[in-house]
């Protein structure tokens, strides 16, 4: 699931409005792919979206 436009909290990539372990495991899971984790959207999953949910954890959205 990627998030075009982002409304609510970046880094909470699965809509639960929280920053958390679940969404770390959305971008470990889509690590290399362009889909799933790609919060920069820079075509790939990778460190960058990695700091982007580590900066954001444990955010209520």
């Amino acid at each position: 699931q990627h998030f075009d436009g982002f409304e609510g909290c970046l880094g909470d990539l699965n809509g639960d409005n929280e920053v958390n372990f679940s969404d770390l495991q959305v971008v470990l899971s889509a690590w290399g792919l362009s889909d799933g984790g790609d919060l920069n959207d820079d075509g790939e999953t990778g460190f960058s979206d990695l700091q982007i949910v580590l900066s954001s954890w444990d955010n209520d959205c």
